[in-house]
């Protein structure tokens, strides 16, 4: 029998939740999920996401603060991914449809350090961007994951394959 497989969220996961669909307000059982699966090693996050998340000084940059810690939000700065986001980078200088800017962004970005983590660590992707085979003005996290044999999904596809259901309190 293969271990479960690792989540690598994207902030846009957490943000989209915050947002939408799993708000706060409404839906507690996904916050309270997080560090759960956390601590039974089935889904992490990057130190870079945890610092994008905190500059936005909401209830999500002080849910991540309190809630989550260095168990969820893990090191980027290892020699392995370290290589593998080079590489990554160079893939993406290397295609001819992304504008500079695009190759810009994702050489200064995050994605590239969380595509590379799950790389080195052989986690899934999880992030809310779709494919996007003819991008030109942004280089979607699919497009890498694919080209760097990562896999990935949304969130909806991960809370499925952990079977997370959320039940209406009485």
């Amino acid at each position: 029998m293969s271990a479960p497989p690792i989540y690598a969220l994207d902030a846009n996961v957490l943000i989209q939740a915050k947002d939408a669909y799993y708000r706060f307000s409404f839906c507690p059982a996904f916050w309270d999920f997080l560090p759960r699966a956390c601590s039974e090693g089935h889904l992490l996050s990057i130190d870079k996401i945890h610092t994008e998340l905190s500059i936005g000084g909401d209830a999500l940059a002080d849910y991540a603060n309190a809630k989550l810690g260095n168990d969820f939000f893990r090191d980027s700065g290892e020699s392995d991914v370290i290589a593998a986001f080079a590489q990554l980078v160079i893939w993406v200088n290397q295609q001819t449809q992304f504008s500079p800017s695009a190759k810009g962004e994702f050489a200064s970005g995050v994605d590239g350090w969380l595509i590379a983590y799950a790389k080195v660590h052989g986690c899934i992707v999880v992030t809310q961007e779709t494919l996007a085979p003819d991008a030109k003005k942004r280089v979607p996290i699919p497009n890498v994951c694919i080209a760097a044999g990562v896999g990935y999904c949304n969130t909806f596809e991960m809370l499925e394959s952990i079977r997370l259901q959320f039940m209406l309190a009485p």
